[in-house]
């Protein structure tokens, strides 16, 4: 008999440990997403608490695959909702909304005239379901309440993507200290990644002068969380001026990597081309040395001039080089006074450019 007792309290301690220290598999962790209104609270005061569902399930706007960062808006077509319950005589009082994930649940109640709700602290990397319903009150004063919606879920997407250092303008040449495209028509690599939550699925391209500010959006690619492609981008501005390039990538959650930028300047190719091209220009000969491009192939020598006709310096370059470059100097060393001058490629007088010195 003491045996049998002993091993009946024995099997209640082993009871009592399991369920304390083992919780039960699947137990859902239910917590409030924000204060509970106080008008909905004197309400759910005198609902009772165990309804069956008798009226019909609202509708919630889609939800986009992936969403950024850690707060998300969830909308419902609370109209519908109204419309329906005010042609059947009922008095709509409030909705109740619930984001669910593995085995937590959030949930809040929203006032009838909003149609939308907003979950804060949500975890990345997971899919999180949501769904909403709403009590109203019939004629006869007895309270009812709706099916659940069809749930919607999106991914909280809480790393943006990154632009690798691999990305950049294909084909560009340096003189001079200048950065050089030949032709308007470029072309830009692109190396980006996401992280597994989210995917690249769109390039923004930037340009920048004098004359342009635009920026160009390219997504003529399957979004992936990877990518490394070549975009073409046609410059706006005109030859000869300076055009600061930036580019980045935004994510399916329209989150947005860091951008890098490029400043260049571009030139016509060799058919399009029947004269020197000079930048900066005007320029300082204190600050900055006037880089002169050409594209005659061979030409190795050039000449400055005043606007007297007077010989200030030659200047030499290698005949494979497009550059010349005028430290804004004379033949002696002194630097000249402002004013305007001319460079023209010897035994081509045709091609030329004027450059203005202003210090």
């Amino acid at each position: 008999m003491k045996s049998t007792r002993l091993h009946w309290i024995t099997g209640i301690i082993v009871f009592v440990l399991i369920a304390v220290l083992n919780p039960v598999r699947g137990e859902r962790i239910k917590k409030m997403a924000w204060p509970v209104p106080p008008n909905i609270q004197m309400l759910r005061d005198v609902i009772p608490v165990l309804m069956t569902p008798t009226l019909p399930a609202p509708r919630m706007l889609p939800e986009p695959e992936y969403t950024g960062g850690t707060v998300n808006t969830v909308y419902w077509y609370g109209d519908s909702v109204r419309t329906a319950l005010s042609s059947s005589g009922h008095e709509l009082l409030f909705f109740e909304v619930q984001a669910a994930w593995e085995s937590t649940e959030l949930w809040g109640f929203v006032n009838a005239t909003v149609d939308s709700a907003t979950f804060k602290e949500l975890p990345g990397e997971i899919l999180i379901t949501y769904k909403v319903r709403y009590y109203a009150k019939n004629q006869g004063g007895e309270f009812e309440l709706s099916e659940w919606s069809p749930p919607e879920s999106s991914i909280q997407d809480i790393t943006p993507p990154v632009l690798w250092p691999e990305s950049g303008i294909l084909g560009v040449e340096e003189s001079g200290g200048k950065r050089w495209v030949l032709n308007p028509n470029i072309e830009l690599r692109i190396v980006a990644s996401d992280s597994l939550s989210g995917k690249v699925m769109q390039v923004a391209v930037r340009e920048v002068s004098s004359v342009v500010d635009r920026i160009t959006y390219y997504s003529d690619f399957i979004p992936s969380t990877f990518i490394d492609i070549v975009v073409p981008y046609n410059l706006r501005s005109r030859e000869e001026i300076p055009v600061i390039l930036a580019w980045w990538v935004h994510d399916v959650s329209l989150q947005q990597s860091d951008a890098q930028t490029d400043t260049i300047f571009w030139w016509p190719s060799d058919d399009e081309l029947s004269r020197l091209i000079c930048f900066p220009n005007p320029f300082n000969p204190h600050k900055e040395i006037s880089s002169i491009q050409v594209n005659a192939p061979g030409v190795t020598t050039a000449i400055i001039f005043d606007v007297f006709g007077n010989r200030v310096r030659t200047l030499y370059k290698a005949s494979f080089d497009r550059t010349f470059e005028w430290d804004g100097k004379n033949e002696r060393g002194d630097v000249v006074a402002n004013g305007g001058y001319i460079c023209i490629l010897k035994d081509k007088k045709h091609i030329y450019c004027k450059i203005a010195v202003l210090r």
